[in-house]
């Protein structure tokens, strides 16, 4: 099920960016004018936050974006449990899909209650240092105001963070597209069958994210 919803987010932001530019109607132009319409798009900025590493779904959605030419992504940082490791991983695949050049961050070390199924392969990637994922996020904001998409898929201890850093910054984002699970009501964990993985973040995490004044969806 987080797998389907990753892909429809993504798919989303996509048809967002096309609908933005009026590809919708290249079907009823000629097929050189259609082409010539989607050379002229400008790819949406995007920054995508993830736990990757746990289950596969995320590293489906780093590919659906690395593969999406309507999305450009300006970075990647890593939240949850040991982020260190989980920039490794990223490094890992960035470097099997050709694309080291974008920049990965790291959140704070959090507690982790999961399992970190790919931490071999992880391993496998020499350990170095990265930036800061909230300095990052925010430098980015404000080098591009009102043009970033952040695509968060992970538990938002870094959205959460960089709230509390710099809230008027964080407003600079276009808007933030999320699994924040539920937002009003939250989790008993005593009954709920279908948490989502995103609310293992501190509760007001997804809750903040609706009151800096950035649209959010």
């Amino acid at each position: 099920m987080k797998i389907l919803r990753i892909v429809i987010v993504v798919m989303l932001l996509g048809a967002g960016v096309r609908a933005a530019f009026g590809q919708g109607e290249s079907a009823n132009r000629p097929a050189t004018a259609a082409a010539k319409s989607e050379a002229q798009v400008t790819p949406e900025l995007a920054i995508l936050d993830t736990d990757i590493g746990d289950d596969i779904d995320d590293a489906f959605a780093l590919g659906l974006l690395l593969r999406s030419p309507e999305i450009k992504l300006l970075g990647i940082t890593v939240t949850y449990g040991d982020t260190e490791l989980r920039a490794r991983l990223t490094d890992r695949y960035l470097e099997g899909a050709r694309a080291r050049e974008i920049p990965v961050a790291v959140g704070r070390a959090t507690p982790q209650s999961n399992v970190f199924s790919q931490a071999a392969y992880a391993r496998r990637e020499r350990a170095h240092s990265h930036p800061d994922a909230v300095r990052f996020l925010l430098d980015q904001i404000n080098a591009h105001p009102g043009q970033i998409t952040l695509i968060g898929i992970g538990p938002m201890v870094n959205v959460k963070d960089a709230i509390a850093r710099a809230p008027d910054t964080f407003r600079k984002l276009k808007r933030v597209v999320m699994m924040g699970g539920s937002v009003s009501r939250g989790y008993d964990t005593a009954t709920s069958t279908n948490r989502s993985g995103t609310s293992l973040a501190p509760p007001t995490a997804p809750r903040r994210c609706w009151h800096p004044g950035c649209r959010c969806s």
